[in-house]
């Protein structure tokens, strides 16, 4: 047997190089995730604002994070091409961690008022205007920005 083979996967690429991109990528995913979650416990409120924010709820802390994230989010929507696929998987994570922040924070809310959500748009409270709601609206972009993935894979599946 001999001991010069090359380890090679199916697309012809050495298996190391496969591994090295899937590191590359889960950390992409998350990233976001670990930055947002670092803003949580930073004021940046007292930033944005000419007026001392005190923090004395908890959603501030939440929309802190949810802020940091569609941040990250946008940035990297105008980054992330198919020839930079990490910035894409960056793209993701940061819509899921925008998300997740996103709704947690309407949550928090809905223990004081009542929240109620409906396609694309949220009420707070009884005589609330319509508020888009953004973390849906980062939803169906970012399935926009992987229809090529999305489609790929169901057509597999058949």
């Amino acid at each position: 047997m001999s001991e010069n083979y090359e380890r090679v996967d199916m697309t012809g690429r050495d298996a190391g190089e496969n591994l090295n991109e899937e590191h590359v990528y889960t950390l992409a995913i998350l990233a976001p995730g670990i930055i947002s979650s670092i803003f949580v416990f930073i004021p940046i409120e007292n930033y944005l604002s000419a007026y001392i924010v005190p923090s004395t709820f908890i959603w501030y802390r939440l929309w802190r994070a949810a802020l940091i994230a569609l941040l990250l989010w946008i940035v990297s929507g105008f980054i992330y091409s198919e020839k930079r696929y990490s910035w894409k998987m960056f793209f993701l994570g940061s819509a899921v961690t925008f998300m997740v922040f996103h709704y947690w924070f309407l949550w928090s809310i809905n223990m004081v008022i009542p929240v109620r959500l409906y396609p694309l748009f949220y009420f707070v409270g009884d005589n609330s205007p319509y508020v888009l709601d953004m973390g849906q609206v980062v939803g169906l972009i970012t399935l926009y920005a992987f229809r090529g993935e999305i489609l790929g894979s169901l057509k597999n599946r058949r």
